[in-house]
Formats: structure tokens, sequence, C-alpha cells
């Protein structure tokens, strides 16, 4: 059996100049005692700082099987000291979980000599290896890690490096070094930076209003602090003030020219302190734009690690739809992707092997795509799970926001709504499946997208998809199935009303990849045909609302066919 080799690649940051040399003006005496070690945390003039990258490669330490071509420091002493948790796509309904890789390190001394190291270490007068430990100094030095990039390099005795598996995943946090001399790293997918203590959208503002008194018509204000206008406010916009009123406005330094009352609220009095937040408006724009936006703009990920052009291709070819929002208050960015996920009917994720964030509408598998069949699975692995409670058969759609300051769970907040119902799915099943939708995406009148929200998940959801478990032996030349890959699975139990054998459409949603085969976990995605033109009219919201009061919600008139 071939050796199994493992690294971690860390690529740490480091200033590019030399200490004391123009442009930086450090100086011994002057700006510290003695010479910084070129990372930001030790760096004595901060404001010449220039950051480049270099990249520091760790092993497992397998003894004479380390091939001496590849350089590394192996001081990570077992293979168990990579611990990997997958996350799990969630199709058509959120974000899904994180995978997680976290790694342990054996402290020890070091020479201190080489890139990313320190770069002074002869002028110092002492010996590197008898004055601290390498994690130690490391931890001492390198302590804004959070966001870094970290590769994990799989493969077997005699691969070159460049044909090992590598996954790319981004520091979340570190710890140590401890005690007994361990030092552990932390790395999760590029989607933790969506979270809720870290990205938002809009961004809050700190601008308050300076005006004593601004009257219920009056069309000018002025903001306060001195300056914040120019520091954190656009030229023009949309802006709402005190939580209560939305305005539009023109914005020169700290004065404001506003028209009241816009978008659905009321003009109303407001006095001096009222705080002043700018409104985030996506007007009628592709679904793949607005969430580029979200997590470029306000979740702070990187724009090269989006194949835009690929997500405008996925959306113009199954989606076609343009959404509005108007988001009045600072919100987790992370809520704002699960409602499109949803209401869409989407799948995103992080390629860990792509180096991607990949983009995919919920949408039938073509009977060419290729097969998973007993002769490249574990047959004794597959383990099948009924999913009850996702079934759906009655959809209620709210939308139409009357403003962005009212409520988003209150079904009052809405002007319009649509109701659908699959009576042959709840005569199938002897029962309905309810769910309800509030929409801030949706704007009035677009009844045919309310509509395809319903049906994309009652389609999807009116039987509810089987989960599949099993495992695959890796083949040569790298990764076998990718997460998010769409399948056909064949074989075993999946059979017809007669017996035969037939393939069921699956995608993948878990991937834990170990040393001879990958742990797999895909869900069933079937779809009923629903025919959005026999839906009949769509219901206001008095209607709906008179219906609920009688019991009747889950019980209307509208009835969609399958």
């Amino acid at each position: 059996m071939r050796k199994r080799l493992q690294y971690i690649e860390v690529d740490v940051p480091v200033c590019s100049l030399a200490y004391g040399v123009s442009p930086c003006e450090a100086e011994i005496g002057v700006t510290g005692e003695t010479k910084c070690f070129n990372t930001r945390k030790t760096c004595q003039d901060k404001a010449n700082y220039a950051e480049t990258l270099v990249t520091l490669r760790f092993g497992v330490d397998v003894g004479e099987y380390l091939p001496k071509s590849i350089s590394c420091i192996p001081n990570i002493a077992d293979h168990g000291d990579i611990s990997f948790t997958a996350g799990e796509i969630s199709l058509g309904k959120n974000l899904g979980t994180r995978s997680s890789l976290m790694v342990t390190f054996r402290d020890h001394p070091h020479s201190d000599a080489g890139p990313g190291y320190d770069p002074y270490w002869r002028e110092r007068g002492i010996d590197p290896f008898k004055q601290g430990t390498h994690w130690g100094k490391f931890r001492a030095r390198q302590p804004f890690l959070q966001g870094r990039n970290l590769r994990w390099v799989q493969g077997f005795e005699g691969q070159d490096l460049a044909d090992m598996e590598t996954r790319h995943f981004f520091i979340e946090s570190f710890d140590g070094p401890s005690l007994d001399g361990r030092y552990s790293l932390t790395a999760k997918d590029i989607m933790k930076f969506l979270d809720d203590d870290r990205a938002l959208a809009p961004r809050p503002n700190n601008g308050e209003l300076a005006t004593v008194e601004l009257g219920a018509s009056d069309t000018s204000a002025s903001l306060q602090p001195v300056g914040i206008g120019n520091a954190e406010y656009p030229a023009s916009g949309y802006l709402t003030i005190g939580g209560a009123e939305v305005v539009s406005f023109t914005r020169s330094a700290d004065a404001l020219t506003i028209v009241r009352a816009r978008l659905g609220t009321d003009g109303v009095e407001h006095e001096q302190g009222d705080r002043v937040q700018t409104l985030l408006r996506f007007e009628q724009e592709r679904v793949s734009d607005i969430l580029f936006d979200l997590l470029t703009e306000y979740g702070g990920i990187d724009a090269e690690l989006i194949p835009i052009d690929d997500w405008h291709d996925e959306d113009d070819a199954y989606i076609g739809r343009l959404y509005t929002a108007d988001i009045a208050e600072p919100t987790s960015v992370r809520k704002l992707v699960n409602e499109l996920i949803e209401q869409v009917g989407l799948a995103l994720w992080w390629d860990d092997v792509r180096r991607q964030v990949r983009f995919q509408a919920i949408r039938r598998i073509q009977a060419s795509a290729d097969r998973l069949t007993p002769n490249n699975v574990d047959e004794g692995s597959l383990k099948i799970t009924e999913q009850p409670t996702k079934r759906i058969s009655e959809m209620l759609v709210a939308y139409a926001l009357r403003s962005p300051l009212h409520p988003l769970d209150d079904f009052t907040s809405y002007r319009e709504a649509r109701f659908l119902r699959s009576g042959e799915a709840e005569d199938d099943h002897g029962a309905p499946a309810y769910r309800e939708v509030y929409s801030r995406w949706i704007t009035r009148l677009q009844t045919n997208t309310a509509a395809r929200v319903g049906a994309v998940q009652i389609g999807r959801f009116r039987d509810p998809p089987r989960k599949f478990s099993f495992s695959m032996f890796r083949q040569e030349g790298g990764v076998d199935v990718e997460a998010g890959g769409r399948y056909l699975l064949t074989g075993w139990p999946m059979q017809d009303a007669l017996g035969v054998h037939v393939d069921i459409p699956v995608q993948i949603t878990r991937l834990d990849p170990r040393p001879e085969k990958l742990v797999l976990s895909a869900e069933e995605l079937t779809f009923a045909d629903l025919d959005l033109g026999d839906i009949g009219d769509h219901c206001n919201v008095g209607r709906i609302r008179q219906g609920k009061r009688r019991g009747l919600h889950r019980r209307p008139r509208h009835h969609l066919p399958t």
C-alpha cells in the first residue's frame, strides 16, 4: 500500500520592505528598541507597511517516507492531527453548514531562517534554537490570521505535489501554544464570512440628525457629527430617519436635500439626534448580481472567488427573473442570502477544490448525467433515509411589502399574496403540508414570480426527497465526484413497481474526502410538473386573512394541478 502524505500550506502576510530602508521610516532607538520581524504586529512604521504573502508548508511526520523533494516542516505528529468535518449543501433552503478543518501542530525549536520568519536573525546576537520555540514566536508575530488562506493537500508517496488533491479553506481561529507544546489552527469555508457577527447590509451608520426640529414637510436637513457625511454617506440615494421614515436625498458634505415620505412611508416629525441610516436598494436586478453584491461588497468575499460569468449563464438559462428589495436597516447578509436561496430556488456553496463559490438553480437532472452504480460505489455502505418532514403540498407566498419599515414576518405588512396547492399530492399523502414565505424581494404585480416560489418548492417537495449516504473508492487521477455534483444513482433497492432497477436523480450535498474513499451524502432531486397557468387569480391580502380567520387557509379554491 502506498504511504499516505498530507501537507498544510498557510499563506502568511509579511512586509516586503527592509527595515529602515526607504520608504520604511523605522529606526532603532526611535521607533523601537530592535528591528521588527517584518510582520504587521511588530511593524514600527505601519503607514508604509507593504504586505506580501509567503507560503509556509507543514507536513505529517511519516519518517523515512517523507519525500525530500517537497520542502516542509514535519511538525504534524500524526494523520489524526488533521481533522475534517464536511459541511452540507442545502438545496433550495439556505446556506447549509460550513466545512471545518482543524490542524494540531507540535511546538519545537526552529532556526528562524527562511521566508516568513526573521529576516534579521543574524543581527540579533542570539541563538534562535535556544531562545523560544517555533509556534511561540509565530503566535507573537502573526496574531492577525483570520481569513488567511489555508490549503489541505493530500496525496501518496511518489506523487508530485502538483498532482495531489488540494482543498482550499480560510483560517477562522488559532489556539496555543499550550503547556504541552501544541498549536492548532481551525479553518472554515469562505461562506463563514457571511455570519451575523461580521457581515451586515447595509452597513451601520453613525450619523445623526443635526437639525433641531425637522417638520413633516421640511426638505433640508444636516448630519452630525461634523464630517460624517463625507465619511459614511453616498452623494445620493435613500435614508431611513429615526427608524420611522424613508427619504430620498442628495448630499453636499453634511447638508442633505431630501424628498419626504418615500417607499411607502409617511412624512413625520423628527428631532435632533434621530439616527440616519443608509438604505440599501436593489431594483429589478438578476439574483446572480444581487448575490454577487451581497457577498463581495458586504460579506467581504473576494470577487475573484466568484465566477460571475458562469453565474449569469445559469441565471439566464434557468431563472430569468428580476428581483427588487429595499433594506432599510442593517441586516445579516446570511439572512438575506438565505431568503433568496429559498424564494428563487437555489443552491449556493463553496467548492473547496475549484476554489470558487458555486451558484446553481434547483432544476431537473438530465438522463445524460453520470451514473453512480454498484461498479463504483461501495454497495455495503448504502443507507437510505426517508425525510417526511420536508414534504410541501401548500404554500402561501406573501409579497409586495408595504414599506421597508414594516415587519417582514407580519402577514398584514404585504399588499399581495399567492396561494398554491397541489390537491393531488394531498390526496396521495392523506394530509396537507403547509408552508408560508414572506418575500421582500418580489414587488407589486409580480404574480408570476410569486407563483414561481410556490411552484418550485411544491414541485421539489411534493413527495419528500430521500437522503442517500454511501462511500466510493477513490480512482486514479484525483477527485471522483464533487460536492454539489448531479448524478444518477442506480442499482440496489432503487426499483419500480415491477422490481426493475431505476435511476434515481441525486445531488451530492456532503463530501468527506478520506484517504482511500469518499464518504458522501446525496439528496433525491425529483420534480412534479406544475402548471402555473392553471392556478387561478392571485389572492389579495384581505381575502387570505379572512380565510385564515375562518380556518380555511389550508383549503382555498385555488387548485394547483400536478
